[in-house]
């Protein structure tokens, strides 16, 4: 499988390069399948090559720090979603994975890489809370999770309760992540105030039912 894998790609690039211009599709599609059988080098560097003949939309950009980041080349990726941002300043994905691309590098938070960068992800969401209420959520749970681990409790539960207020659609996880916070705390009857809230929204949430049970016994 690997050599006729070696064979298509080479097809690839024979068919690329058989005009005057280097046909772009084909060399999207080649990263496409680069991409999906997990050769993410490859697919990095063959999409990069559009980025070099001026194909440099959004979904561009994404795609090649996506693939650097799948390949653990944090640094090449943080380039990647730097100059995105830069050429596209209101595309809020680009600020997202730099984000991203931060706490991979730093997993330990022992550096604290990521959490100005999701702090600048928030307030940039901030502008439009309702459009942009992926970004908040994803950059409210790290802050929300790094506070906790650094026993920050009541930033913590201010990231939370704001995460509680983005849509009802948050409401069951911030609840599930205050009750976290309580449980660490120490802190029992809150814990449990917090799984009877998500109980009352979903009366058959299983993992709440069970911390209730865990607190009791």
């Amino acid at each position: 499988a690997e050599k006729e894998l070696v064979k298509a790609f080479e097809a690839y690039e024979k068919a690329i390069y058989f005009t005057e211009e280097e046909d772009l599709n084909l060399i999207y599609e080649k990263g496409t399948v680069q991409y999906s059988a997990r050769r993410y080098a490859d697919a990095a560097s063959t999409w990069s090559r559009l980025l070099e003949k001026g194909r440099d939309t959004e979904n561009d950009f994404i795609q090649v720090g996506r693939a650097y980041y799948q390949d653990k080349q944090f640094d090449k990726a943080d380039e990647i979603f730097g100059k995105m941002t830069t050429k596209y300043p209101d595309n809020l994905q680009g600020y997202l994975w730099m984000a991203n691309t931060a706490s991979a590098k730093d997993p330990d938070s022992e550096l604290g890489l990521a959490k100005p960068r999701f702090q600048t992800l928030v307030q940039k969401a901030s502008v439009d809370s309702v459009k942009y209420v992926k970004e908040m959520y994803d950059a409210l749970r790290y802050l929300g999770y790094e506070s906790l681990q650094a026993k920050k409790y009541d930033d913590a539960k201010a990231y939370y309760n704001r995460m509680m207020n983005l849509s009802p659609d948050y409401r069951v996880k911030a609840h599930s992540s205050l009750s976290t916070m309580y449980m660490t705390m120490g802190d029992y009857s809150k814990a449990t105030e917090e799984n009877n809230k998500i109980l009352a929204i979903e009366p058959g949430h299983e993992s709440a039912r069970s911390t209730i049970q865990y607190i009791i016994q």
